[in-house]
This record gives C-alpha cells, sequence and structure tokens, in this order.
C-alpha cells in the first residue's frame, strides 16, 4: 500500500534544520543555532526512518504571498522544504529512506502559510506520478487552473525576487539529470497520456457542490489555511494503473467557531461529495486543532459532517470511557505543551512528565500532552473508501518522540486506546540514574527538583517542543 505521514512541524522553514549561525539559543547552555538545528534534523530523520514513508506532508510552512502567481514566496519556509528534499534525495538522510526518487508538489499559497507534499516517483516496484489535479500555465509567474479551462500550459521555473532568493519549482518534480515523466494514460486526472508531470499543479480553491455539480468556489474561513488538493497515480513497473491517491491537507484555524465552518464547508464542497473513481482513495488529513475527546473522555461529534459523507477516522475512541480517564486520554495525544523550556527559570514551578502525591501524571501523556482542551489528537486522518479491516491494516500510530512508539511500556487502561504499530525510540537523552530506563510504572515518578531540571534541559524535552509542538501522524493507506 502508500505509506502517509501529515506532520505540523511548527512555523517549519529552513533554520529549523539548516543552520550556520554560532548564535547561542537561549536557555540551551552552549548550543548553538547550527548544533540545535541539526538535533531537531537529526529527530525527524529518526521519524522518517522509523515510518519510512512514500509521501510526507508538512503543515505550517512558512511563506508569502507572490501576487503574480499562485505560487508562495519564500520566507524561509520552503527553503526548508527544498533544504529537506535535496536530504532525501542525496544528503544527509537515513539510507532507508534517502532515494534520487524523491519529489515534492510545488507549493502555492494558501492565504496564510503553504503546504509541502513531498513524494517517492517509485518505492520498489511501484511507480507514483503527481497528477494535479489542475494544470499549471507555465513559468516562473504562471498559475493553478482547472484542467477544463482553455490555457497554455508549461513547465514551472525559477522563481527569483530580491528578499526571497531563488526556488526552483520545475525541479521539484523533475530530479537533477532526468527528464520530466509523462502521466500514465488513464489516470484520474491528466490521464491524456501526453501530459508531462511538471505541467500539473495542485488545487486552492475547492467549489461548492450543487446537485452533483460543481459549483462557486467554497469560501472558507479568512483565518484559516486553504485545503490544498493534491492527487497521484500509482501504477505497477509495468506501467498498469493500481490506484489513484486524493490527498486534501488541511489546516484549521484557532477560533472554535471558524473550526466548526471549515468542517461544515468542507463538507459541502464538490471536491468532497463528488462520487470516488473506481481505483480511488480519498484521504483528508493534517492538523484540524479539533480536540478528539472530549473531557470525559467520549469521542466528540466534530467530524460528524464527514464521517455522515463516508469518510472514517483512522484515529478514534469507541465506546464510553473507562474509569480513570486520565490514564487513558494519554494515547490519543499529538500536540504538547511548552512546560518549563518556554521559561527555563520556572521549571521548578512545573509538573511537566512529574507526578505529585495528588495528581499523578500516567504514562504515555505524563503531563507534557496539551491543555485539557487539547489533551488529545488534534491531528488526524480520515479516509474513504475505508478498507475491511480483516484485509488491510492502517498501522495508524501517533509518532511520539518523548516516550517512543508503539505505546506498549506497561498495559494499557480499560477503553483499549490506540497503542499503534511502528516502532521508535524515545528521543529523550540520558536521563537520571532513577529514570535509566524511561519509566514502565503507569505514573511518573514522584517530583524531584534535581531531577526536572535535567530533564526540562534542551537535550532531553527541549529538543523534542523545539522540533515541532505536534507529533508526526502516520498510517499506511
Amino acid at each position: 500500500m502508500t505509506k502517509v505521514l501529515f506532520w505540523n512541524i511548527e512555523q517549519f522553514k529552513a533554520d529549523r534544520i539548516n543552520s550556520s549561525s554560532n548564535k547561542l539559543v537561549p536557555g540551551a547552555g552552549n548550543l548553538t543555532e547550527q548544533e540545535a538545528a541539526n538535533q531537531r534534523r537529526s529527530l525527524i530523520y529518526d521519524t522518517l526512518a522509523a515510518t519510512n514513508p512514500d509521501i510526507i506532508i508538512i503543515i505550517e510552512v512558512l511563506a508569502r504571498q507572490d501576487k503574480s502567481s499562485s505560487t508562495a514566496l519564500d520566507k524561509g519556509g520552503l527553503a526548508g522544504a527544498v533544504f529537506l528534499l535535496s536530504q532525501l534525495r542525496e544528503g544527509t538522510a537515513p539510507d532507508s529512506v534517502k532515494s534520487s526518487e524523491w519529489r515534492m508538489v510545488p507549493p502555492l499559497w494558501l492565504k496564510k502559510e503553504t503546504i509541502a507534499v513531498l513524494y517517492r516517483g517509485k518505492t520498489g516496484t511501484r511507480k507514483r506520478y503527481f497528477t494535479g489535479p489542475n494544470v499549471w500555465t507555465g513559468g516562473p509567474k504562471g498559475r493553478t487552473l482547472l484542467p477544463e479551462i482553455d490555457t497554455n500550459k508549461g513547465p514551472y521555473g525559477k522563481v527569483t525576487k530580491q528578499g526571497y532568493g531563488e526556488i526552483d519549482f520545475n525541479a521539484m518534480l523533475v530530479p537533477p539529470n532526468t527528464c520530466p515523466r509523462t502521466i500514465p494514460a488513464g489516470a484520474q486526472h491528466n490521464g491524456a497520456g501526453d501530459v508531462f508531470e511538471n505541467i500539473v499543479a495542485g488545487r486552492t480553491e475547492l467549489r461548492l457542490d450543487q446537485n452533483g455539480a460543481p459549483g462557486q468556489e467554497a469560501q472558507f474561513d479568512s483565518t484559516a489555511t486553504t485545503p490544498f488538493l493534491a492527487t497521484f497515480t500509482e501504477t505497477d513497473d509495468n506501467g498498469a494503473i493500481l490506484r489513484d491517491i486524493t490527498i486534501f491537507a488541511v489546516h484549521l484555524p484557532i477560533n472554535e467557531n471558524a473550526k466548526v465552518n471549515f468542517i461544515d464547508m468542507l463538507s459541502r464542497t464538490y471536491e468532497i461529495l463528488s462520487p470516488p473513481g473506481t481505483r480511488e482513495t480519498r484521504l483528508v488529513g493534517g492538523d484540524f486543532n479539533i480536540p478528539l475527546l472530549d473531557p470525559s473522555g467520549r469521542q466528540t461529534d466534530v467530524y460528524k459532517p464527514l464521517t455522515d459523507k463516508g469518510y472514517e477516522l483512522l484515529l478514534t475512541a469507541s465506546g464510553e470511557p473507562p474509569p480513570g480517564v486520565d490514564a487513558y486520554r494519554g494515547y490519543f495525544a499529538t500536540h504538547v505543551i511548552k512546560g518549563p523550556v518556554e521559561d527555563p527559570g520556572k521549571w521548578c514551578e512545573s509538573k511537566l512528565l512529574w507526578s505529585t502525591e495528588t495528581d499523578p501524571a500516567y504514562y504515555p501523556g505524563y503531563q507534557y500532552i496539551g491543555s485539557q482542551q487539547s489533551a488529545s489528537s488534534l491531528d488526524n486522518i480520515l479516509v474513504k473508501p475505508k478498507q475491511q479491516a480483516e484485509s488491510h491494516d492502517y498501522k495508524t500510530t501517533i509518532m511520539n518522540l518523548v516516550v517512543g512508539t508503539p505505546f506498549n511500556k506497561v498495559d494499557s487502561p480499560p477503553g483499549n486506546p490506540p497503542t499503534g504499530t511502528v516502532s521508535m525510540d524515545a528521543a529523550i537523552g540520558d536521563p537520571p540514574c532513577q529514570w535509566r530506563p524511561w519509566p514502565k510504572a503507569p505514573t511518573a515518578p514522584v517530583y524531584s527538583e534535581p531531577a526536572a531540571r535535567d530533564l526540562f534541559s534542551w537535550r532531553n524535552y527541549g529538543k523534542i517542543y523545539g522540533t515541532s509542538d505536534h507529533f508526526a501522524f502516520y498510517a499506511d493507506v
């Protein structure tokens, strides 16, 4: 199948993973920004090595609007995504994921930011093509348009603008020393058999459904990142089409009403509601900014507009919440808090990662998970159609860098919470003696000031939060 990784890498930009600065990082001892970037990149590599994905969707890539084109101008974010692409092709990425076949969908402006979608053009004998669903009008100032609009199509180009550097969008789809590939005949989108991969584009403007036909453009909240639609077709080594994949990458706003309205608007679009193709799998994934569980531990109904339309959540909570819901909720957490890392001087005031006699901190959440309102999955994937359980294991896993995965260090609490299946070691460094190895008791150790100072340091929790306040979310679809 196809291994997919969604990850909100908070305010992703180049210096998060690639820096030459010798400036010291506040609160990190004598660590330079270059050393910190190398450590963040190493954590990202650890996650990629564990999941070995075919498609990587990075949410919250910083960018600026290019009013002369549909592309986004660099604000450090595109440069970071391009750097990661170069490392996956022939750089420092782990050998298990490094391949000259890595490509990236040209990032487009999405009102507030952009989203980077990286994919392997070939995995084993399976070939993977970016198919749009839109087309590109050509050149560095091109635009993304519906294929049915009569326009001259052409390849991407280099965008050079003072203050923003140079970005070669065409090189994202055409690796060095290769030629543009032709999208296979019969592909769901742009499958005429004579369309090159580097003249198609993602879609940034979804349309409202009008009695089974596309209508006017859907108006998402002005504070929200526009959903990004990208489509792919996979073939076997002989060119026979195996499947079509449609990805809706989303980053919902923070405002509560805006979130609800966003889901409702998304559920009324033609692209979401139209019948899937016979070989098509659709994914709606990313950072929904919506807790999966309410404070009592019950699953909320915020996804209902989409699940009513046949989309199924991959991370779910079934049935009544168990007694001791605090021990249960941490299994759903994809969002972490700053804690004392935000202000190292306050490390002695925080209960982060520790228990007290009256307030136990349970594995795997250990109170580093978000606030009560966000103390369960903010990130998720919906899929349509969903394969039958007996025929396919989605291997849905929250790639938790704090305690590692899967969540099997202790017996699960009642309620059968998700433990994940992908194996990845914890990224906490060399903890205090009483923490070797990571505590396997149901609750964290009782608070200890000397140990807390070390646990909150950059080499332990600091570098994890410094990489992102979200964990990556993985599924094999």
